[in-house]
């Protein structure tokens, strides 16, 4: 009779005494069977990982010595531009600092126009030459030396507005100059200004019709005028402040200039405004601008029905 060998049963007789086993204390039948597995596997394991970390490696590998073979054939001269760049290159000058900033608002010059009684207004026209520039600033009226009160101003990019002072008494000179100070400059964020035109012309929607001036008072011998405009807020904002400014012109030439502020003149909303005018402006053609400071996040009213100021 034959007997099997020792080794060929000794497995079966280890799986067998596995399954047979109760643990007490020590480990559990199945902490018996992976560690059974792992040793009779470890060897086989062992070379699936090394493989696995050959197919990661090799392309790695590759990638660098191509990066390697690339500095040395571009990088290094790369290198030496860019040193020979920063050793040459010129600082920040002056003028490059002008050519990035803005112009200078232009003022035209000074109109002296006749008042009520002996008194003159004056009046000059102001441009702002940018297009992402808005400028708040104080300005006055030199006039003989004498200086008239500071008052406070804003003009937005590309808008043309009159600069005036009411009501001036003294020698009229011819010398009267404008004086600005304490100007803000304030560039708009490139986002906005890529359409900066769009948002003045959307947010000052302001249309003006119906402008009726009346002279009969100053038929009857009296320098006081009547003039009424409607004016309608187009724009889906509600603004605390909207100044109009009322030029009367006679052949070509600036006769007359006033002023008139509306104030809490919301979205959708029609307004009619009657001023008393003392001046002569018998033939006159009035023409009314409306000038709201879109740029001052104060000047906004909230809506009723959120937080936001557009509709």
């Amino acid at each position: 009779m034959i007997m099997p060998k020792k080794e060929e049963t000794a497995a079966p007789k280890l799986n067998n005494n596995l399954k047979s086993y109760q643990p007490v204390e020590g480990p559990t039948n199945w902490q018996l069977s992976f560690g059974l597995w792992w040793v009779q596997r470890r060897a086989l394991l062992r070379r699936v990982l090394i493989g696995v970390m050959a197919v990661v490696s090799l392309p790695l590998l590759a990638y660098g010595l191509y990066g390697l073979g690339y500095y040395f054939y571009q990088g290094i001269l790369a290198d030496r531009q860019l040193a020979y760049n920063l050793v040459t290159a010129t600082g920040i000058t002056h003028d490059f600092i002008v050519r990035r900033g803005p112009q200078n608002l232009t003022i035209g010059p000074v109109n002296i126009l006749s008042s009520a009684g002996s008194s003159y207004d004056l009046a000059s026209l102001a441009y702002n030459p940018n297009n992402n520039w808005y400028a708040s600033f104080d300005y006055s009226f030199i006039v003989g030396g004498n200086k008239t009160a500071a008052q406070p101003e804003f003009i937005l990019p590309q808008e043309k507005k009159y600069l005036t002072a009411f009501l001036h008494t003294g020698v009229r000179t011819a010398t009267t100059v404008v004086s600005l100070t304490d100007i803000r400059w304030q560039r708009l964020a490139v986002k906005e200004s890529e359409d900066i035109g769009q948002t003045i012309k959307e947010r000052t929607d302001i249309s003006v019709s119906d402008i009726k001036l009346d002279n009969s008072g100053a038929e009857r011998g009296l320098p006081i005028n009547s003039l009424y405009f409607r004016a309608r807020n187009n724009s889906p904002y509600n603004y605390w402040e909207a100044d109009f400014y009322l030029v009367a012109q006679a052949g070509g030439n600036v006769i007359g200039i006033n002023k008139y502020r509306l104030e809490k003149f919301y979205s959708g909303e029609t307004r009619t405004v009657n001023i008393q005018w003392p001046a002569k402006l018998s033939g006159a053609q009035i023409t009314v601008s409306p000038s709201i400071n879109i740029f001052d996040p104060d000047n906004y009213i909230d809506f009723e029905l959120g937080p936001g100021q557009e509709k």
